[in-house]
């Protein structure tokens, strides 16, 4: 049988004829270059008062009229409701609401 040339593992523990090994100092990895994506500017419009005005009111007054039409429908006792589009806009219109509320509480 053929010996293995190398060093013995008591040389190793030693130090013998082992050669130590260059340590190679630890490179933090470079960051990552991430394309910045340019947001488009939107032109600012000037909403006079009044119409400021107007818009909450309209607003205010869709979200009375789509709260008491999703409680409506959500109480409504019908067999077909699950694929009833009405009932599925009413869902759309409700988590909307739920988003307005949210984004208003904070």
């Amino acid at each position: 049988m053929g010996e293995v040339t190398g060093p013995r593992k008591s040389e190793e523990a030693s130090g013998g004829s082992v050669e130590p090994q260059e340590q190679v100092p630890a490179v933090a990895p470079a960051p990552l270059m991430v394309p910045q994506q340019q947001v488009p500017v939107q032109p600012q419009v000037q909403i006079s008062p009044e119409r400021i005005q107007k818009l909450q009111e309209l607003l205010a007054q869709l979200i009375i009229d789509s709260t008491d039409l999703g409680l409506a429908l959500g109480a409504l006792d019908c067999p077909y409701a699950e694929k009833c589009p009405l009932v599925r806009a009413s869902r759309e219109i409700a988590k909307s609401l739920l988003e307005i509320r949210k984004l208003t509480k904070r």
